[in-house]
């Protein structure tokens, strides 16, 4: 059927993309730079979209690549080399028409005139989907006919269910139905890519500029040690600039408009706040005065229990710990809320929180001090001893009210040591801690980004048949699509197990200067898309 909303919306985008043609035809004008510089932990190594994985390649692919669908602020899924499409009554079959004048572009927009067709989605998809590839979002695309059967390597990537009847024309043909199909198409993997390109560069496709053909509305200006620079033509406010720069390069370029950075540390609001970034993202709880902010809550505080260990081991001993820390009423800052589960309020299912959908799925004994006792009995132990807590520095205070209860209510005398996080992350990895309390947080938009890590022999040490047997289950189901009091289950049979006890969420924040509208974030990845950006 028609959509007649996406086609107000393709109409809008259309007219933008007219502007755009316009005002490339003026960039030699003399328009000034607009820009917009992101800080990033490395320069990005590799601009294939069906390979970028970590934040800065992510983000330069973004701009540098257009599916047929973008993102817009609110993450709501708007066309854009697609002008409308229509899907089959069973919703198995969605047919895209892609706009008029779509391009190619290389190395500093040299040459723009080879032409986007339906078959450089197919070819993409097809890519993403070997195993050869190894894409990093293979998965998300499993819903497509025989997608799993070329996966697991059962079937060749030609019967992929994708297909061009013309140049204008893409046909995906799905399994069953996917709600989700339209998100999962702005994702990197979904991107086009010219076969005859690809061939030619002899597998370092990605690798350098001169092996980058990109569609996107930005394209690859420069890339260097130090950033990669991407650059459009001026178009009002819109910012026309993007530099993905490195702290050092920033460090020594000065503070310039050009040259401003965003950070992800925790006195990123203060760089921001002194004109050397334009954005951040912000993951501490200080004030950031008037910086316009948007918030989020991507974030689970658990205390996390060491099950190899003597004593920790025992479920009913960890059930009977993570009782009495429930119980306490933590002296939470307005940035954090008590937890209602391991899963944070950021994830969605099906366009709503899941999180709000399923509610509260904390479990608890009725008697966690005599589920402790009996822990203790059948571990052996009359006392847990030798226990240490480590926790994040300036976290003391707030362990400490819940280490007070397990004096009080279980007479469990535990030490406390603090750490950085990243020291605190690198012990909880290799096992070498009795409990810790962590941040989580998902690193894609699904409650099995959490719940996966707790499969026996993963995080924490848990080891339990049944969990991994549900688990199983729901990955095979959330391929077609799975209900969220599924996810509920699989929830609560980990809390059952005890092996963490979330405290608390904790909302993080994208911090902007005045000025920039129409940013878009991605706090799984985490990543920005300045594409419909303005900056005055």
């Amino acid at each position: 059927m028609f959509h007649a909303a996406f086609s107000r919306f393709a109409r809008r985008l259309a007219a933008g993309a007219a502007a755009l043609s316009l005002a490339f035809s003026l960039a030699g004008c003399g328009r000034s730079l607009n820009s917009f510089t992101w800080q990033v932990e490395h320069v990005p190594e590799n601009l294939d979209p069906q390979l970028a994985s970590e934040s800065p390649e992510v983000i330069a692919v973004t701009h540098l690549f257009s599916g047929l669908f973008r993102k817009d602020e609110s993450g709501t899924p708007q066309p854009e080399c697609a002008e409308r499409y229509e899907r089959s009554a069973d919703g198995r079959t969605y047919t895209f028409h892609l706009k008029d004048g779509l391009v190619w572009h290389t190395y500093k927009d040299q040459d723009a005139s080879t032409p986007v067709t339906a078959a450089d989605f197919v070819f993409g998809l097809q890519r993403t989907l070997r195993p050869e590839t190894q894409s990093p979002w293979a998965e998300s695309f499993t819903t497509i006919r025989n997608a799993q059967a070329i996966l697991d390597g059962r079937m060749d990537a030609s019967q992929l269910g994708v297909s061009a009847p013309d140049d204008h024309t893409l046909v995906i043909q799905l399994e069953a139905g996917d709600s989700d199909l339209l998100s999962k198409l702005c994702l990197p993997g979904a991107m086009p890519c010219n076969e005859a390109f690809f061939q030619d560069t002899g597998g370092t496709y990605g690798l350098g500029s001169k092996t980058v053909m990109a569609n996107g509305s930005f394209y690859l200006y420069n890339w260097t040690e130090s950033g990669l620079f991407l650059r459009r033509a001026a178009s009002g406010s819109l910012i026309n600039s993007l530099r993905l720069v490195t702290a050092d390069a920033v460090s020594s370029s000065g503070s310039s408009s050009d040259s401003q950075s965003a950070a992800s540390s925790v006195d990123a609001a203060q760089q921001v706040a002194s004109g050397k970034a334009d954005a951040a993202f912000y993951t501490g709880t200080g004030d950031v005065g008037g910086l316009s902010q948007t918030q989020y809550a991507a974030t689970t505080w658990v205390l996390a229990y060491n099950c190899s260990a003597p004593g920790l081991s025992n479920a009913a001993v960890r059930a009977g710990l993570s009782g009495i820390a429930q119980s306490v009423s933590l002296e939470l800052s307005d940035l954090r809320q008590p937890a209602t589960g391991l899963i944070p309020p950021v994830v969605q299912l099906n366009g709503s929180s899941y999180r709000e959908t399923v509610g509260n799925v904390l479990a608890s004994p009725s008697d966690p001090r005599q589920s402790y006792r009996d822990g203790l009995a059948e571990a052996g132990l009359t006392k847990l001893g030798g226990v240490t807590i480590l926790v994040p520095e300036g976290e003391s205070q707030l362990v400490g009210q819940i280490n007070q209860a397990w004096q009080k209510e279980l007479s469990a005398f535990f030490s406390v040591k603090e750490l950085s996080l990243a020291e605190l992350r690198q012990q909880v990895a290799a096992g070498d801690y009795q409990i810790a309390l962590l941040p989580l947080a998902p690193s894609e938009n699904s409650p099995l980004s959490l719940l996966s890590q707790f499969a026996s022999g993963g995080f924490s040490g848990v080891s339990d048949s049944g969990y991994d047997a549900l688990l199983a289950q729901i990955q095979a189901e959330a391929a077609h699509g799975c209900s969220a009091e599924r996810y509920a289950q699989l929830e609560r049979a980990l809390l059952a197990q005890a092996p963490i006890t979330p405290l608390f969420f904790q909302a993080d924040r994208l911090v902007m200067a005045s000025g920039i509208q129409g940013l878009v974030f991605d706090p799984f990845i985490p990543s920005v898309d300045v594409t419909f950006a303005t900056k005055k």
